[in-house]
Formats: structure tokens, C-alpha cells, sequence
């Protein structure tokens, strides 16, 4: 198991290890899990049911050989009980005399025959435990057909009727003593075959509920167990998540998700983590450039309150320069003025220079035409 940091949902790091297996199962996708948690009520169900049937094919069973070893011994035992109480009336009825002795005679192979047949449909079925009873009965009805055949049916119709007292108060009456205890004996075998039978299909049925309620509450306690770990998994990562995007909400960027599982939320969280690493980062440079930008702010501050200085102090320069101004333009109009008159005295000196010069040619051509003439008045004189 490696370990790894596991944050709850304040954002505190909690030291722990992961399980592979618990990995594993956090890694699957969520509709996986959701899945999986289907599958495991459906093997539920699919375990109940299958029990349910086994349990009532059992129940099923139990109840057949009930029927069959228990209810159907029971009617065929009623049968001979029937046939044989049937064959006691008719004897009894010989005892009437007369020509009564004729008709039960005639009645009695019948009875004889309904016995015996319904001995055999009794018998054909498992005797295992009721041999002895079986035997003896069988004994005690061959005694008493012995004993009707030879004395009592003979006696009565030779009109013996004292003979025939003693017989049924001695003989016949053990042999019906013999027959009725060994039919009371099977009805108790029989009685307490049913009621063992009973027992052990309500045990059937306490062990078949018993079962099914056991896996019934296995199966839905391990549903439970895997849906609450799965819900936990999907509530602690969503949590985990909603406790970076509150952070973010309210500018903490710090926090992070770390959730290690691998399938959406997984995935989510850990792009949640990513864009909060990016955004913390670019937060970052924004920070930096923004001091950055707050320095430069105060050197712009120092510049602006310099250039405020120098602006007051051009201001006042400019006062000065605009006073200097009204006085220069004061002496521009005064030379102006001047300049007038300049021009004006320029003028008049050019004009008489003018004048000067047409003087100063008429007096160069004088002279000219003067030394002409000394020049003539040299020659001359020579």
C-alpha cells in the first residue's frame, strides 16, 4: 500500500494509505458502481429465489410423502378397518337365525374379499416398522375366519345358539381382541409415521425461512454496506470539490481537492485542481506585475509632483516673463514709434544724399572739365 495525503472536508491533510483494493473500486467509473450495486441485489434476489424454489421444492417433497407414506397408508388402513367392521356386522347379523344365516353366508366371500384387498393396497407400500402389527393382524383375521367358518356360522345354523354365545364371548372375541389392537397399533404406527413427517417438514420449513431470512439480510446488509461506501466515495469526492470551488468563491485559491480516485469525479477534481493551479499562478503574475506597476505608479507620483514643482515655478517664470513681455512690447511700440521716425529721417537722408551726389557728380564733371582745361593751360605754358 503506498501512502498518500488525504484531505477531509475542511482541507486538511490527513496522513493514510490507500488499499488496492479500495483503490481498485475508487478508480471504477461511477455508473460502474452504480452498477455493481444492481448486480449485488440482483444476486440477492437471484440467491433468495433460488433458495425460495429449493426450499418449496423440499416443502414440496415433504408434503408428497406425507400424502403418500402417510395419508394414503392412513385411508387404506380406514379401508380395512371398513371392510373388516363390515364383515363383524354381517357375522352379526347371522346371529339372527333363519334364513338371515343364508344371506350372510352368501355376503361374506364378498367381505372376505374387500379385506384382503384392502390388506394388499396397505401392504404394497413400505411396511418397514409395521411388520409385526401386519403379521398379526393378518394372523388374528385368519383366526377369525377359521373360527367363523368351522363354529359360529355352523353353530347358527344348527340353531346352537349356546354354542354360539361361547364363541363370540371366548374364541371370536379374542380374535376380534386381536384384530382391532393390531389395527390400533398400525393406526399408531401410522399417527406417529404423520406426525414424525409433520416435524420434519415444519423443521423444513423453520430451516427453509431461517435460510431465506438469512440471505435475505446478508444480502441486503452487503447491498447497504456497498451503497453507503459508494455514496461516501461520490459525497467525499463531490465534497472535496465543493470545498475548492468555496474557496475560489471567496478567493482562496490555496485550497486543493486532491481527490486520488481515477473515475469522473476523480477526473473533475483533478481538473478543478489544475485550473486552480493555473489561475493561482496567473493571479501570481497579475500580483507581481501589479507591484510592478504600483512602483512604477509611485515613480509617476515622485515625476508628477516634480513636474507640479517645475509647473508653479514656470508659473511664476511665466508671471515674470509675461510682466517682462507687457514691458518689451511697451518698447517694441517706443522703438516702433522710433523706427518711424528712423525711417522717416532715412528717407530725407536719402533724398538729400541724392541730392548730395548729383551736387558731388556736377562738381566731379567741374573738376573734370577743370583739369581739362589746367591740363590745356599747362601744355601751353611750355
Amino acid at each position: 500500500m503506498s501512502e498518500i495525503e488525504v484531505y477531509g472536508a475542511d482541507g486538511r491533510a490527513r496522513s493514510g494509505k490507500r488499499n488496492p483494493v479500495a483503490g481498485w473500486f475508487a478508480d471504477l467509473r461511477v455508473n460502474t458502481k452504480i452498477l455493481l450495486i444492481v448486480a449485488t441485489m440482483a444476486v440477492v434476489a437471484i440467491v433468495v429465489g433460488v433458495t425460495a424454489i429449493n426450499s418449496m421444492a423440499r416443502m414440496s417433497q415433504a408434503t408428497t410423502s406425507m400424502y403418500d407414506q402417510n395419508l394414503v397408508p392412513v385411508a387404506q388402513l380406514g379401508d380395512v378397518r371398513q371392510a373388516y367392521m363390515q364383515m363383524r356386522v354381517d357375522v352379526a347379523r347371522s346371529g339372527q337365525g333363519g334364513p338371515v344365516v343364508a344371506q350372510v353366508m352368501n355376503l361374506l366371500p364378498a367381505d372376505d374379499a374387500a379385506i384382503d384387498k384392502a390388506v394388499a393396497k396397505y401392504t404394497s407400500s413400505d411396511m418397514a416398522g409395521r411388520e409385526k402389527e401386519v403379521a398379526a393382524f393378518k394372523a388374528a383375521v385368519a383366526d377369525y375366519r377359521q373360527l367363523r367358518d368351522k363354529e359360529y356360522i355352523p353353530a347358527i345354523a344348527a340353531g346352537d345358539k349356546a354354542t354360539a354365545d361361547k364363541l363370540v364371548a371366548t374364541t371370536i372375541a379374542a380374535a376380534n381382541k386381536a384384530m382391532a389392537e393390531s389395527l390400533a397399533s398400525l393406526t399408531v404406527i401410522e399417527t406417529k409415521s404423520a406426525d414424525d413427517r409433520q416435524k420434519a417438514a415444519l423443521a423444513s420449513y423453520t430451516n427453509a425461512r431461517t435460510t431465506l431470512i438469512v440471505v435475505l439480510v446478508v444480502g441486503l446488509l452487503v447491498g447497504v454496506v456497498l451503497a453507503l461506501y459508494i455514496a461516501r466515495l461520490i459525497v467525499g469526492s463531490v465534497r472535496k470539490v465543493s470545498f475548492v470551488a468555496e474557496g475560489m468563491a471567496a478567493g482562496d485559491l490555496t485550497r486543493e481537492a486532491n481527490v486520488d480516485s481515477r473515475d469522473e469525479l476523480g477526473q473533475m477534481a483533478q481538473a478543478l485542481d489544475s485550473a486552480t493551479s493555473s489561475l493561482r499562478s496567473a493571479i501570481g503574475a497579475v500580483a507581481g506585475s501589479s507591484q510592478r506597476l504600483a512602483s512604477s505608479s509611485e515613480e509617476m507620483s515622485s515625476v508628477s509632483a516634480q513636474i507640479a514643482a517645475s509647473a508653479e515655478e514656470s508659473s511664476a517664470q511665466a508671471g515674470v516673463v509675461s510682466a517682462a513681455a507687457e514691458q518689451v512690447s511697451s518698447n517694441v511700440s517706443t522703438v516702433a514709434t522710433s523706427a518711424e521716425e528712423m525711417g522717416a529721417s532715412i528717407r530725407e537722408i536719402a533724398h538729400n544724399a541724392t541730392e548730395a551726389a548729383k551736387v558731388a557728380a556736377t562738381a566731379v564733371s567741374g573738376a573734370e572739365t577743370a583739369t581739362a582745361t589746367v591740363g590745356r593751360l599747362g601744355e601751353s605754358s611750355v
